[in-house]
């Protein structure tokens, strides 16, 4: 019997640690002078992964694998922003203000 509950207590604990731990993550918000950007595209190339600003120009990206890829935003009229990332074990917040794409 007591063996029973000590496996039961050990398997409870090491539940609520792997709950604890953060989940790899990336969010921000995509701006144009300070206005948000709707409906912005942003991608992460190397896991063909990608999705499109709210109304607020947030984007979000959860449970990725750690790390070294390169986001792509674009949107209409505005100039396309390549970044390198580095996803680690923790949340990454990123926020970029986009430029008008002026041809010349």
């Amino acid at each position: 019997m007591m063996k029973t509950i000590f496996t039961f207590l050990l398997l409870v604990t090491s539940s609520l640690v792997v709950i604890g731990q953060s989940q790899p993550s990336l969010q921000g918000k995509i701006s144009d002078e300070n206005e948000p950007v709707i409906g912005a595209t942003v991608q992460i190339a190397e896991l063909n992964n990608g999705t499109t600003t709210d109304k607020d120009g947030g984007y979000r990206f959860h449970n990725l694998p750690p790390g070294e890829y390169e986001l792509v935003v674009s949107a209409v009229g505005l100039k396309t922003i390549n970044q390198q990332i580095d996803i680690t074990d923790q949340p990454v917040t990123l926020d970029f203000n986009m430029r008008e794409d002026v041809l010349g």
